[in-house]
């Protein structure tokens, strides 16, 4: 049983990327996708940044867990743009479109009666709707 939590947390959440050489990925969420530099550590020979950017807050540090997927949502990107771009600690970074084409299936007209017995039990199904 967890304890509730929520009045403890502060500040915004913070996603950690494993990242063993920074200055290439550093340099990657910086000059090519407009992240701001928050903190880095230790000055001298540098191996924890954390970046902010397009409402997302990110720590690269060496013992990080997997490089992971950053989704960032774009508008009017041009067609002869990628789609999918790979910084160099092996974080994929997918451009995604910010209203998607809906791919809506033909309709087919059905007349359906169903009887409450018919069905699953009270309490049971989509939102325990009946």
């Amino acid at each position: 049983m967890t304890s509730d939590l929520k009045p403890y947390l502060v500040g915004p959440a913070e996603i950690e990327l494993g990242c063993p050489n920074l200055a290439p990925t550093l340099n990657f969420f910086v000059d090519q996708l407009g992240f701001r530099v928050e903190t880095i550590f230790p000055a001298e020979e540098p191996q924890v940044a954390s970046l902010s950017g397009h409402g997302l807050r990110v720590r690269l540090a060496p013992t990080g867990g997997d490089p992971g997927v950053v989704r960032l949502v774009c508008r009017d990107l041009p067609e002869s743009a990628p789609r999918t771009l790979t910084a160099p600690n092996g974080t994929r970074i997918a451009l995604v479109d910010e209203a998607p084409p809906l791919d809506v299936p033909p309709l087919r007209s059905e007349f359906l009666v169903n009887r409450r017995g018919d069905g699953p039990g009270e309490g049971v199904g989509r939102a325990g709707m009946i």
